[in-house]
Formats: structure tokens, C-alpha cells, sequence
């Protein structure tokens, strides 16, 4: 061999080494991406999941409110109202009017000098 090809061939394994360290160095930045994005997927997913859940509890919470509400009213308006609160004009109460009697005071207590 000549000493033009002697020094061809070293450098070519020396460059094919090279190469084969870049080469290796890159797949394992590959992995690690790889290993990274799934990480930051399953994060994104867990983020997700959690944002409907509180949503969803949102809605709940809020429609309790409003039932509660609702039902609140609807007994303050036949409380004080007199009235079943089924329709307009049980909500119109007279100023002189104090509602109906309620039960207690309808019935007759016995005390002892009525025994």
C-alpha cells in the first residue's frame, strides 16, 4: 500500500467513527424526545381529565344552587304567600292578610283544668 492509501484509510475509519458516535449520540436523543413527549402527553392528558372532572362538578354545584334556590322560593312564596306558588296569583298577598292559620293553632290544647 502506498502511503496516499494508508492515509485514505485511516481517515475513513477515523470519519466512520465519527460517524458511528454521531450516529449513536442522535438515537439516544431521539429515545429521550421520545421518552419526553410521551411523559408530556400523559401529562397533558391527566390535565385534561381533571379540567372536565371540575367542569363537571361546576355544573353540578351550580344546578344545586339553583334547584336549592328555586325550592326556597317556592316555599317562601307559599309560606308567606298563602298560596301553592303553582301560579301568579298566589304570589299576591293582601296587607292585611297574614296568611293562612297554620294547624297548631287550629287545634284545641287540653290544659289541666280542661282534663
Amino acid at each position: 500500500m502506498t502511503e496516499k492509501s494508508l492515509l485514505s484509510c485511516s481517515s475513513s475509519k477515523e470519519s466512520s467513527s465519527a460517524l458511528d458516535d454521531e450516529i449513536k449520540l442522535l438515537r439516544e436523543e431521539v429515545r429521550a424526545l421520545n421518552w419526553l413527549a410521551r411523559r408530556k402527553e400523559q401529562e397533558w392528558d391527566s390535565i385534561v381529565r381533571l379540567l372536565k372532572q371540575k367542569e363537571e362538578r361546576l355544573l353540578r354545584t351550580e344546578r344545586q344552587h339553583s334547584l336549592g334556590q328555586s325550592a326556597q322560593n317556592q316555599l317562601l312564596r307559599t309560606v308567606i304567600g298563602g298560596g301553592t306558588g303553582q301560579n301568579e296569583n298566589d304570589n299576591i298577598m293582601d296587607k292585611n292578610d297574614l296568611g293562612p292559620v297554620p294547624e297548631i293553632q287550629k287545634q284545641k290544647f287540653s290544659t289541666p283544668g280542661n282534663l
